[in-house]
């Protein structure tokens, strides 16, 4: 009998955790495109490419990682919202590098569009095709 109480105790301490713990969420890509805009947001010019990538986003959503070929960029997410009119989740970050981003990620729509200005305040936007969401 104890055994089956304590057994029955791990059962209920496992699912517990399985409802506590809330898993990161990852995008893996594999298309980008650089594009140059206007001031009126009008692309400009843009260059595509064939490039992996994955994005991962902690638990918490306090934290994008970014993984390429080339090495990885951790974001650190100053504030974020969600606008239910686009589906669309906006995230306010800085990079590793001390670089400020705003993210756009559009789950339904496969994509992430990441917005920057350069140094001579161009406004740049690098979109991503996302290909899987886990």
């Amino acid at each position: 009998m104890k055994k089956l109480f304590l057994t029955s105790i791990a059962v209920f301490a496992f699912f517990m955790m399985a409802v506590v713990c809330k898993a990161q969420t990852s995008f893996s890509c594999t298309e980008r495109s650089t594009c140059l805009l206007d001031e009126d947001l009008d692309v400009v010019d843009c260059v595509e490419r064939e490039e992996a990538s994955l994005f991962v986003f902690n638990d918490a959503e306090t934290m994008i990682t970014h993984t390429t070929d080339n090495g990885k960029t951790t974001y650190f997410v100053h504030d974020k919202e969600y606008n239910s009119d686009y589906d669309t989740f906006i995230y306010n970050v800085t990079s590793d590098t001390g670089n400020e981003y705003l993210f756009y990620v559009k789950p339904d729509d496969k994509s992430i569009h990441v917005f920057y200005t350069d140094e001579d305040d161009d406004i740049w936007v690098v979109s991503f095709k996302v290909k899987a969401i886990f």
